[in-house]
């Protein structure tokens, strides 16, 4: 495993076109066939690289899984399965789920050349909240290698502009250990952006201010918002203004929208584009000439990401942030990670725990969708959520060293249920004593690196040292 660490706009997604067009040295891959599974946090990542892969390499679409399109997506499966795909960009839900055979299929044949997972710092601040998927990766990956013959085992790559200590300690816990895990950096801060802070006493100020520095401010342009509701109220405020060349991306828009957008984008046709996160990581276009934060982003790392956005020519760029004290509040809400309590997650590993199956070796199967316990409080806990649950429990002592996450089991489990297969590595991971200090550990570790990316924005709005 190897993580590479490179500023916005230095390249990245030339390391997984070169990755299928070169190959590694002294593989014993084939040549001319096997699968790149690059794992991307946004569906418009997906589809800005599906843009860049056909024009840069050639590459015949289908590149991009996305929900909603049954018809393409069961295409790539198929050649992921046969391992003529190629390039493959995919969620992290969609490889753990329903790309999970066919990657199998391909590891088994020796064409799966590698895993890419882009912007691999949300492994740690996404994975452990609300998309435990990005942790699960671990053990899809430990399972995909187990099945590949000897010496055609994949790769393992992880991209970053903003790698904190916590997030590679995350992916050093999840993705290698001593030999097998080296990291790469040429970080620098860029220097094409031009920062400027705009505090405004009231909501009020803030629209007259953001209107005032649309109609004036380089263009093209990006309008970064926090929550759906408020990039549809710019997008309407600033079709009232006459803005015409516009359009708004959040984590609703549509496949087919998304896919417009991005397009459009990438070929100058849009003066402005209002967003959320879910616009900003990775979209590359190279002229974007200013970008403004009518919000305040919940992580430093956010807000230099979708600064990044502008200025990938090369040339000057404007960074403008026009925020409100509510905006602080919005920001405190979303930082503040949900970790399951040491309590309740010791209560549920029990449950799991007594009701695993048993493989040898120290490897179990633990079912990840059983409910935590009968009594009156777990009786009525099931489905995804549920599930979520249980699946930040078995993350978190993975990351506590009590256990190793292998994946789905394979050959699949006959009976009824979502089954995990996992390795113990400490036996004391049923003595809640050692719960209280290596999981609360690693929860409070969590909690104080999420906290510090927050007072580090913060610190950038006082404006009282230089933001390098």
């Amino acid at each position: 495993s190897i993580i590479i660490a490179l500023p916005t706009g230095e390249g990245k997604s030339m390391i997984f076109q070169l990755v299928h067009s070169v190959g590694f040295v002294g593989a014993d891959q084939a040549k001319t066939s096997g699968v790149t599974l690059v794992i991307v946090p946004t569906v418009a990542l997906a589809v800005n690289h599906e843009l860049e892969a056909v024009e840069v390499l050639g590459l015949p679409r289908p590149l991009a899984f996305q929900g909603g399109n049954d018809v393409e997506n069961g295409l790539i499966a198929e050649r992921i399965a046969s391992g003529t795909q190629g390039l493959c960009f995919a969620s992290p839900e969609a490889a753990c789920g329903r790309l999970r055979e066919a990657l199998r299929c391909a590891a088994e044949a020796g064409l799966l050349r590698a895993l890419v997972i882009d912007e691999a710092h949300l492994v740690d601040q996404w994975g452990t909240g609300f998309r435990t998927e990005f942790q699960e990766l671990s053990g899809l990956r430990r399972e995909l290698m187990s099945a590949a013959p000897t010496g055609q085992a994949l790769r393992t790559i992880m991209l970053s502009a903003t790698l904190t200590d916590s997030s590679l300690e995350t992916l050093r816990s999840l993705f290698g250990s001593g030999s097998d895990f080296e990291s790469l950096a040429a970080v620098q801060l860029r220097p094409e952006p031009d920062y400027w802070i705009a505090p405004s006493a009231s909501e009020t100020d803030r629209v007259d201010r953001v209107l005032e520095a649309l109609h004036h401010a380089p263009r093209p342009a990006v309008l970064y918002v926090t929550e759906v509701e408020a990039a549809d109220f710019w997008f309407s405020r600033l079709k009232e203004e006459g803005f015409r060349r516009l359009r708004k991306l959040h984590g609703k828009t549509s496949r087919a929208e998304r896919e417009d957008i991005v397009g459009k984008w990438r070929d100058g046709m849009l003066d402005i584009v209002v967003g959320t996160s879910a616009f900003g990581l990775g979209i590359d276009y190279p002229h974007a000439r200013s970008v403004i934060h009518a919000c305040v982003p919940e992580t430093l790392d956010r807000f230099y990401q979708e600064v990044g956005r502008g200025g990938r020519d090369g040339k000057a760029c404007l960074s403008l942030i026009i925020h409100t004290s509510k905006d602080i509040s919005t920001a405190e809400r979303i930082n503040s990670q949900q970790v399951i309590s040491v309590e309740r997650g010791y209560h549920r590993w029990l449950t799991m725990f007594e009701r695993k199956l048993l493989f040898g070796d120290g490897q179990f199967a633990v079912r990840i969708d059983g409910r935590p316990g009968t009594d009156e409080r777990d009786i009525d806990m099931f489905g995804d959520a549920n599930t979520d649950w249980n699946l930040r429990t078995v993350v978190l002592m993975a990351r506590a060293g009590l256990l190793r996450l292998l994946g789905t089991p394979y050959p699949k489990i006959q009976e009824a249920g979502d089954w995990l297969e996992i390795e113990i590595i400490d036996d004391h991971h049923l003595d809640m004593e050692v719960w209280r200090t290596r999981v609360a550990t690693v929860r409070h570790e969590g909690w104080i690196a999420s906290k510090r990316n927050l007072d580090l924005m913060r610190d950038y709005l006082r404006d009282d040292r230089c933001p390098a």
